[in-house]
């Protein structure tokens, strides 16, 4: 017989009863083994096609069965192995499984069958299917009323019909197979309960990448039906009709797969699909809809997918379907409403489209915080001060701030929030930095996130202005009696140069502890002796509570900050040390820099103040 075989089909007693002695299938032996028991490689030399019925422990390895009905068949076997062996151009099949238990199909190349199927197990359980290729076949692997099995790591591609096709099969697990490219499903299971299909591959299939549920039967309609099947982290990619395809399912869970670019719907449920739980997928790029519930399906549970860039996202024209769990729904990337508190879940509903009129009442969204920058202002001009900045998140919580000059790219004034709402930044940009920048224009960029790590900045255009008194190249040091006037600290001196004027024309001045300007030409020792008062907690007080450095209490109305140290000041105490000395209680470097430091000790001749010089 060339190309040609056996084939043996009906009961145990049926097929036990036969005898083959000397057939060939193109010129090798066809080994027909009744009741045996440890067969192995020696019984098999140069073999063309084995049949072993009701035989254990066997061995069959390494063989090219190639060009028969059969390359081996196996019925009502046990605890029998077949790996590595090459099964091509069969007209049947290449292996098949009747009534056996417990063995193992490893590591076998299948491909070409002409008629039917690269590997069938009908009426079998217990058995491991591992790592092997069925290429070309009419369907890749067919399993039909099986329990119990286990497949995996198969590569199954390009077959004829199905790649991997379940009808009757129940208790079993399929993981790490790729079935892609097959002309009608990767999967196509029919009738099958309680099976777990992990971390598969079913991309590029001409219809589906999964079909789970009933089939149609000429004269009977659409019969059958799955139940409580899980389908869990598996890629279902830019299949030719659907991704994931359910009908007359029940009780499956879908969850953490990879659904994109298939040509009509990501994942579709039609026809009395009831009480199915779709969670944690990535459902991406679908050209029609990224998951649709049509026919008379119940109370279905879709929550923690990521819907995103569908020609539609979802529709429901189902019954009484959910679309979130009653604390978290799902991502839709064109939700249009905001997380006014960051909790993650947006602050109006997500509407489904479709009759349903569902509603998702908890959509994951999680935006950026909104910056409000008061100061610094577009287009302001600075001199040698480097700008302040007052900053306000007035939406989300920001977690840190920072800034940076684009010109240099430094990242600086890193500082950590309070992630509450309506936070508030203000101070001084590092003044070090600012130094090291020549004069014209100057984007600042100030940047927020959020504990997401969500970011948003603003830029700012400033211009630096800095006259040396030689005229040089604009980075004259802080000291120049020509450098121009922060504009902030003009503007705020403008509004009180009345107030300033009456009391500094009355005399000599010394500042209050309790937040006046007392006006008495002899008490410079007092304003002396308060100043070297100041201690380090002082001065820490004032940065961080943004207390008046002299009179030591809250601030009203307008402030000044020194734009060395950063020690906060009330516009009249600040006013008075300008007039008297212009120097800074905190680090002593000028609070104007336009104006020289004096020195009252030698201006007014004082030795060093004592305690007892007040007593």
């Amino acid at each position: 017989m060339n190309s040609s075989g056996v084939w043996i089909h009906g009961s145990p007693d049926d097929v036990s009863s036969n005898n083959f002695t000397s057939n060939f299938v193109d010129g090798k032996p066809i080994y027909y083994y009744i009741n045996e028991t440890g067969l192995e490689s020696k019984n098999f030399t140069n073999a063309g096609q084995i049949i072993l019925v009701n035989c254990n422990n066997t061995v069959i390895e390494n063989l090219d069965l190639s060009h028969s009905t059969v390359g081996i068949l196996l019925y009502a076997c046990k605890n029998n192995t077949v790996s590595g062996n090459t099964l091509n151009n069969n007209t049947f099949c290449g292996i098949y499984l009747v009534l056996s238990y417990n063995n193992t199909i490893s590591g076998n190349f299948v491909n070409n069958s002409g008629l039917l199927f690269g590997i069938s197990i009908s009426y079998s359980g217990n058995n491991t299917i591992r790592n092997n290729s069925a290429y070309n076949n009419d369907v890749g692997i067919f399993m039909v009323e099986c329990e119990n099995n286990n497949v995996s790591g198969n590569i199954i591609n390009n077959n004829r019909i199905h790649g991997i096709y379940l009808n009757g099969c129940n208790n079993s697990r399929f993981s790490r197979n790729t079935v892609n490219n097959n002309s009608k499903s990767g999967f196509y299971i029919s009738n099958c309960h309680s099976n777990t299909f992990t971390n598969n591959t079913a991309n590029n299939n001409n219809e589906y990448g999964i079909y789970l549920g009933s089939r149609p039967v000429f004269g009977w309609g659409i019969i059958g039906g799955c139940v409580n099947n899980k389908i869990r982290n598996t890629s279902v990619n830019s299949n030719g009709i659907n991704g994931i395809y359910l009908i007359s399912s029940n009780y499956t869970t879908i969850s953490g797969n990879i659904v994109n670019n298939n040509t009509n719907y990501g994942i579709y449920l039609f026809d009395k699909c009831n009480n199915n739980n779709i969670t944690e997928n990535t459902v991406q790029n679908n050209n029609q809809i990224g998951i649709v519930i049509e026919g008379n399906c119940d109370n279905n549970l879709i929550y923690l997918n990521n819907f995103s860039r569908n020609e539609e996202n979802a529709r429901d024209d189902g019954n009484s379907n959910y679309w979130d769990n009653i604390n978290i729904g799902n991502y839709w990337w064109d939700y249009t409403d905001i997380d006014t508190n960051d909790d993650g879940i947006g602050d109006t509903a997500y509407n489904i489209p479709g009759t349903a009129g569902s509603q998702d009442n908890f959509p994951i969204w999680w935006d950026a915080p909104v910056l409000y920058i008061a100061e610094p202002t577009m287009g302001q001009k600075f001199g040698s001060i480097a700008p302040a900045c007052n900053i306000s998140i007035v939406e989300g919580l920001g977690e840190y701030f920072w800034c940076e000059f684009l010109e240099i790219e430094k990242i600086i004034n890193l500082t950590k929030l309070n992630g509450v709402a309506n936070d508030n930044i203000t101070g001084l940009i590092d003044q070090d930095q600012w130094k090291t920048l020549s004069n014209g224009n100057i984007t600042i960029r100030f940047y927020c996130n959020d504990s997401r790590g969500y970011i948003v900045y603003i830029d700012v255009n400033v211009i630096k202005s800095v006259i040396t008194d030689g005229g040089g190249d604009g980075n004259g040091d802080d000291s120049s009696k020509s450098d121009v006037f922060d504009t902030t600290i003009v503007m705020v001196i403008g509004l009180i140069v009345i107030a300033v004027a009456a009391f500094l024309v009355i005399g000599r001045t010394y500042v209050s502890r309790k937040g006046g300007i007392r006006k008495d030409t002899s008490n410079i020792k007092e304003y002396i002796k308060q100043r070297e008062e100041i201690v380090e907690d002082d001065i820490i007080l004032s940065k961080e509570k943004h207390f008046c450095l002299v009179h030591k209490g809250p601030i009203e109305g307008y402030n000044f900050i020194c734009p060395t140290c950063g020690a906060y000041y009330c516009i009249r105490c600040v006013e008075a040390i300008k007039e008297l000395e212009n120097a800074c209680w905190s680090c002593g470097k000028p609070l104007d820099p336009s104006l020289p430091t004096k020195t009252l000790e030698e201006e007014y001749d004082i030795k060093p103040i004592k305690d007892n010089d007040f007593k």
